[in-house]
């Protein structure tokens, strides 16, 4: 006799007054007991043993037990993956194949994962902050399996969704973790002549508080530190503070808020020069910009959830207000040579001052039954956003062939409205099949007003004042049907949006424009699970990308006279497709994962702007207007069709050498971009590769090396011939050492190089070195000195080709630098 759907056992035979029942389960012992129904009633209860033989488990032999697949739950042996002494979960998990954290969160297998403290949700649903909060020499062991989609159950699939769960193990078992810290330091700018800030400051600290029912967060930093990013400033002086509380001590009644502030002062001074590919109009030409900038920001925000359960009603409600003030000074000073010959200059000058602010809320409510089953759901959801927000500043243009002129620009007021109304209804239609119906309807209204006067005249300079109101109202209709198997998923979306938006503008004389729009949006997704530790998926989507109101504006924007922008009130819109393959696997025995994920994209009539120079004075008469010599005008058009197919790779391998973890990483794209340059089609091709592969190695708990670089070629050609062939290599290098108990060296040491090896021959050549020297004051202190960016020569040359011409950009850096620290750790 077998259970049936909802796990209950049915005997129809005859009873008896003495009866043998035998039970088995897979993974249990069985058990043989003697049931007589007159003595014992109609309920009885049987315990069952776990069988440990029953349970087919695969095993990762050496020094230590490494990784453990037990049915479907894979196990990790904290004790295998060796870190430094202090050293945080985040450190353990990057360490361990098949894990994969990156700025979407925490991923198994390329499936999201939440995690659980010995079985409770101790930080939060997601759970993410345990892995900076939690020690990782405190973990025993993680393991990751599969739990079933509420939702599933609730309307009665047979086989529900299944979504990846990780439970981390600890030492202490503890209910209540908290983490409390500050450091200050100050130091000293190394490079003379370099930084506006001579003096550096570093202040840090923070105070975490994570139980079951109740979390409390709170960071805050204040310094004047070159940012670790990409695009970061010349300089900057940053303060934030961050706080979260969340109250989930009463069931029905659950209180969540995010509070930030948040103060940036950025200054950025950088030079381009952009060197245009020879033509029949000139045999050189050259575009040369200093720019200084300074932005200074304040803003913050709030925001408060509640969730209220009422019977089988869940509701969720969530009030946001946020606010920024924004100031800008910005100088330009801007130059064209044609033929070694200066035909056009100008010096733009701007202050820019804006106050804005922004209430928002959301109400839903989780899931309304109905039907006699109480198997059919309906969430409806409302949504709000105000946006006021005012404007004012000044500007000054000095033209070399005109009189000075002085304006106010950007002077004015502007109301963003958007509302938002959605409802979902979710049933299962079979046993293996549901489906799912979203319906959305969003409303908004933007009105704006910015007015230029002529100071010099003191007359309403009309070129450069407009308002414009903007109305849009958005449908989507889509339907999902999914079936779930065992191992198989199949989701198919035939999508619908309907667009109606009307702006109306004076920029300069008035404009009237109503455009609808109905566009088809299908999705389809497959995935398939061959085991727990490898699946593949397969997506397709379709979209459509409205062009935006400036695209469709068929006025010229003159407020830099060099660089005129227009737009074409006949614009196609564009159509992209794209399909997706992903796999992921695993091996247990090996101690290695792997993710390999194929994409491509179409898009028809894409939107690419197209640039006209003037070697002379010109009139346009579509814009009744004067183009000066040496001026370049951009408009956007459609043109052809745009390729995108791209080859991602990532594998991962536990070697037992040196207890050392491999990463290589492969990166191809391949880009078929069509571009229109003087009016000419010009369609840019580009074959591109990146490989990198790293070695982290732990050689005991004391010390670690990470060695890594990799190489890179990118083939560029356009139809002009003017082709491109640059090839680089870069190298990452660290290491983290105890060389006491009581001293800790950090080192870092980055290097990047690139080079074109066909047309102009430029090249990139840039290195980094940070140090810091940690001495521990018992338990509770630290001293941390620390001296960064030792091989920076303040400025960072970057090189880049465009369609007609190649720029070269040096940003201003800060240099090298020297700071002293103190850490004082009040709990951990």
């Amino acid at each position: 006799m077998a259970a049936n759907q909802r796990g209950q056992f049915i005997y129809e035979g005859r009873i008896t007054d003495e009866m043998e029942i035998r039970v088995t389960c897979i993974g249990y012992k069985p058990v043989n007991t003697k049931y007589y129904p007159k003595k014992q009633g109609i309920r009885i209860s049987i315990v069952m043993e776990i069988d440990v033989q029953e349970i087919n488990t695969v095993v990762v032999t050496g020094n230590t037990i490494a990784i453990i697949s037990k049915g479907d739950t894979i196990q990790y042996n904290a004790t295998a993956f060796k870190t430094l002494e202090s050293d945080w979960l985040e450190s353990l998990i990057k360490k361990m194949p098949g894990l994969k954290l990156d700025k979407e969160g925490l991923k198994f297998n390329g499936e999201p994962v939440r995690i659980r403290i010995d079985g409770k949700a101790i930080f939060g649903e997601s759970g993410i902050d345990a892995l900076t909060n939690i020690k990782a020499d405190n973990v025993e062991h993680i393991q990751v399996y599969d739990i079933e989609n509420e939702e599933d159950k609730k309307i009665g699939m047979k086989n529900p969704r299944k979504h990846k769960e990780m439970n981390v193990k600890t030492k202490n078992k503890a209910d209540i973790y908290r983490n409390s810290d500050i450091t200050a330091g100050s130091g000293q700018n190394l490079s003379k002549g370099h930084s506006l800030y001579k003096t550096k400051w570093d202040i840090q600290g923070r105070y975490h508080y994570f139980y079951e029912k109740e979390r409390f967060k709170l960071d805050g930093l204040h310094n004047n530190l070159p940012r670790k990013i990409a695009d970061a400033p010349s300089e900057s002086q940053l303060s934030t503070v961050y706080f979260t509380y969340e109250n989930e001590k009463n069931k029905k009644l659950k209180y969540y808020t995010t509070n930030t502030f948040h103060n940036d002062e950025k200054y950025n001074i950088k030079s381009t020069t952009q060197e245009y590919f020879p033509t029949k109009d000139f045999n050189s030409r050259t575009f040369n910009n200093a720019q200084r900038d300074k932005h200074f920001l304040s803003s913050g925000k709030t925001k408060h959830r509640i969730n209220l359960t009422i019977g089988d009603i869940s509701c969720e409600g969530e009030f946001a207000y946020e606010f920024s003030n924004s100031r800008m000074r910005k100088y330009n000073n801007s130059t064209v040579i044609l033929d070694a010959n200066t035909v056009a200059s100008t010096s733009v000058k701007d202050y820019n001052k804006i106050q804005g602010s922004n209430f928002s809320g959301k109400i839903r409510i989780a899931e309304i039954r109905v039907g006699k089953s109480k198997r059919i759901f309906i969430t409806p959801t409302l949504q709000f956003d105000l946006f006021p927000k005012d404007a004012n500043g000044w500007r000054m243009d000095t033209l070399l062939s005109s009189t000075n002129r002085i304006y106010i620009d950007n002077y004015g007021k502007e109301r963003n409205t958007h509302v938002n109304g959605s409802i979902m209804i979710m049933g299962r239609l079979f046993p293996l099949i549901n489906t799912q119906l979203n319906y959305s309807i969003r409303y908004t209204d933007i009105s704006a007003c910015r007015t230029a006067i002529d100071l010099f005249t003191e007359n309403i300079d009309s070129t450069n004042t407009f308002d414009y109101t903007i109305h849009t109202l958005k449908q989507n209709i889509a339907t999902f049907l999914t079936y779930q198997g065992k191992k198989t998923s199949v989701s198919l979306s035939p999508g619908v949006s309907f667009f109606h938006r009307t702006h109306n503008e004076h920029f300069p004389q008035t404009i009237e424009t109503p455009q609808n729009y109905c566009f088809f949006e299908p999705q389809f997704h497959f995935s398939y699970r061959f085991s727990n530790t490898t699946n593949v998926k397969i997506e397709y989507f379709l979209n459509h990308n409205m062009p935006s109101i400036e695209n469709i504006r068929g006025t010229i924007d003159n407020a830099n006279p060099l660089i005129l922008q227009a737009g074409d009130p006949n614009l196609k819109t564009p159509t992209a497709h794209s399909v997706r393959f992903t796999l992921n696997s695993m091996n247990i025995r090996a101690a290695s994962s792997i993710s390999l994920q194929i994409e491509s994209n179409v898009t028809h009539n894409p939107i690419t702007s197209s640039s006209q120079y003037f070697t002379e004075n010109t009139y346009l008469p579509k814009y009744d207007y004067t183009a000066l010599k040496g001026a370049t005008l951009y408009t956007p058009t459609n043109v052809g069709t745009e390729s995108r197919l791209y080859l991602r790779a990532f594998y991962n391998k536990l070697l037992k050498l040196l207890q050392s973890n491999l990463n290589v990483s492969l990166n191809c794209e391949y880009l078929n971009i069509p571009q229109i340059s003087q009016e000419k089609r010009n369609d840019i091709e580009t074959k591109s590769g990146r490989l990198n592969i790293s070695l982290k190695s732990n050689f005991s708990r004391r010390v670690e090396i990470t060695i890594g670089g990799g190489g890179s070629l990118n083939l560029q050609e356009n139809s002009t011939g003017n082709n491109s062939k640059l090839v680089g290599w870069n190298t990452q290098n660290s290491i983290r050492a105890d060389i006491t108990k009581k001293y800790r060296l950090t080192a870092l040491y980055n290097y990047s190089y690139q080079k074109d090896k066909k047309g102009y021959g430029q090249k990139i050549d840039y290195q980094e070195l940070n140090a810091t020297l940690t001495r521990k004051l018992g338990k509770k202190g630290s001293i941390v000195i620390g001296a960064y960016n030792l091989l920076d020569s303040g400025s960072k040359l970057g090189l880049r080709m465009y369609n007609d011409y190649i720029s070269r950009t040096d940003d201003y850096r800060a240099g090298r630098y020297l700071i002293f620290s103190f850490k004082y750790v009040f709990i951990e």
